[in-house]
């Protein structure tokens, strides 16, 4: 009976031992498995997307695109650059100024290819690399063009062209003086001093045509001269192509004569018929006080007290 017992109460002893150890695992699954739960994802829509920010122009800036006025088109700068190249299918060589770019014989103005597009005149190209002045071109001033007052500049226009330069009109004191050989003078702009005539003999000397040149019969034409010395009031100017008279002029110090070449012209006294040919440009100065009588192409001028021609000949066709 003791033996049994002996027996018996180990073996209810591994029987617990061994519930215990089975219960404790099943414990342990239990909470080591976690329920699945469905959690929704959000997705934003406020992140921008790449490709989707055109400007006014189309151009996709977040891909690099910019606007390019000169070329009208979107370009990236670091794959093509933002200006018009200077290309000619002519054959000509065309050199363009500064601010405007060739296509083909023409010369545009950089703003041309602008928007809005500005109103610069385009200018032609020629085959010896030069063009066409897109400004007007003036005369220089004759040597008294301002005698009494003061030169200024002329400015420029609405295309950015140089104007001729402007004479400012100044106004002296209406005192007089009297010189060492009698005379009066009143005061010369634009100092407002009293300038007695010099002793000095007159001249004259033929600036254009000088030579070289060539008139067209029916075109405008202009003669210029240089002047020194004392010159009276009264002193003329007669112009002479060779033989033929172009004109006379009662102020000395105009220093320029705009005309008409005409086909036909007085020799002396006797219209003649002008022809092509080589001709120089004769000035003579006259002291308005001799009459020569009738007949002499000096009748009522005086006597020669100036002369000069051109240099070399120029032509006339």
């Amino acid at each position: 009976m003791n033996s049994q017992k002996g027996f018996v109460i180990p073996l209810i002893i591994a029987v617990v031992a061994i519930l215990a150890v089975v219960g404790g695992a099943l414990v342990y699954q239990n909470k080591a498995v976690a329920p699945v739960v469905n959690i929704p994802v959000q997705i934003s829509t406020t992140t921008p997307l790449v490709g989707g920010d055109k400007d006014s122009h189309g151009c996709i800036g977040s891909a690099g695109y910019s606007w390019c006025a000169e070329k009208n088109k979107c370009l990236r700068v670091w794959e093509e650059k933002c200006e018009v190249v200077a290309t000619s299918t002519s054959p000509l060589s065309c050199t363009c100024p500064e601010g405007y770019v060739a296509s083909e014989t023409i010369c545009n103005p950089k703003c041309f290819y602008s928007t809005p597009r500005c109103l610069m005149p385009s200018v032609m190209c020629t085959n010896n690399s030069t063009v066409v002045d897109p400004c007007p071109q003036f005369m220089p001033p004759a040597p008294d063009f301002c005698a009494g007052g003061k030169i200024v500049n002329g400015g420029k226009d609405a295309n950015g062209c140089q104007m001729p330069p402007k004479c400012e009109v100044i106004a002296c004191t209406m005192d007089a003086m009297m010189c060492p050989d009698g005379t009066y003078v009143g005061r010369s702009a634009p100092d407002c001093k009293f300038i007695c005539p010099t002793a000095s003999n007159p001249s004259v000397k033929v600036l254009s045509p000088n030579g070289g040149e060539v008139w067209k019969i029916g075109t405008s034409q202009r003669v210029s001269w240089g002047y020194n010395g004392n010159i009276p009031s009264n002193y003329k100017l007669g112009i002479y192509l060779n033989s033929f008279r172009l004109g006379i002029i009662d102020n000395v110090k105009l220093g320029i004569y705009d005309f008409i070449l005409p086909n036909e012209l007085f020799v002396g006294d006797v219209v003649s018929t002008l022809t092509s040919g080589s001709y120089k440009i004769t000035i003579n100065m006259y002291d308005g006080e001799v009459d020569l009588g009738n007949g002499n192409p000096n009748y009522n001028w005086g006597k020669v007290v100036a002369t000069d021609s051109s240099n070399n000949y120029f032509e006339v066709k």
